[in-house]
């Protein structure tokens, strides 16, 4: 062999080995974990788009956080709300006042909703046995929801439109499992480690979410500069 092709075989041998335990390096779960910071505040989501519950603890499911309130189970995203005639489902970003529903579990184990200047809505949860409703959640993908009745689609359409009638409230189908990879197929090249059962319940993608507070404070001084600007405060 000669020397040029000696030095060639060897090049291309050590970036195939380099590229190999680069690879398991970046893909592979690390088995050891160094604490770098410390869990500061837990939020859990009841409704989507809705108003956040603070607790000082949750149980980690499959599916997402969990808490027992009056030992009935409350799960993150665990209610939706979806256009009655569209079947589409509805988020902060098309109607904000979402945001200000407050989801909880009274005494008797039924679920309660509050919002400003409104009567509480107190409704059954509804019979896992019903037939579910195909509704349509991110990337037009299919999915199952339980129809909570006409009382919280009045209360809703009340509150959110006010109209008598238009949108309606829909709970966990514990049948229905979400396929990721129908709504997300690049995220399955990117990441290696991502499975089918990342999926939370009607989340956008995974069942959990980790943010950094700097990046939280980063957003709040973006949103107090652009409120200078819109109001015209802010210097020019």
């Amino acid at each position: 062999m000669s020397l040029a092709l000696a030095m060639v075989v060897t090049i291309v041998a050590l970036i195939a080995g380099a590229s190999y335990y680069y690879h398991k390096w970046t893909t592979n779960i690390p088995k050891k974990w160094t604490s770098v910071s410390n869990v500061k505040q837990l939020f859990l989501y009841p409704l989507k788009s809705g108003r956040r519950r603070e607790v000082q603890s949750m149980y980690c499911t499959n599916v997402g956080p969990m808490i027992l309130e009056n030992n009935v189970p409350l799960r993150d995203r665990y209610f939706i709300v979806y256009g009655e005639d569209s079947k589409e489902f509805k988020t902060a970003r098309t109607y904000p006042k979402l945001i200000l529903i407050h989801t909880s579990i009274d005494d008797n184990g039924d679920a309660v909703f509050t919002a400003p200047e409104q009567e509480p809505l107190v409704i059954k949860f509804p019979n896992p046995e019903d037939e579910p409703v195909i509704i349509t959640v991110q990337r037009k993908a299919p999915a199952e929801t339980l129809d909570c009745g006409d009382e919280a689609a009045a209360w809703l359409s009340r509150y959110i439109l006010d109209e008598p009638l238009g949108i309606r409230l829909g709970h966990y189908s514990s049948t229905f499992k979400r396929n990721l990879n129908l709504q997300y197929p690049k995220y399955f090249s990117n990441y290696e480690n991502m499975r089918l059962e990342s999926a939370g319940i009607y989340t956008d993608l995974t069942s959990y979410h980790l943010i950094n507070e700097a990046s939280v404070d980063a957003w709040m001084v973006k949103i107090w500069m652009h409120s200078l600007k819109k109001t015209g405060t802010g210097s020019k």
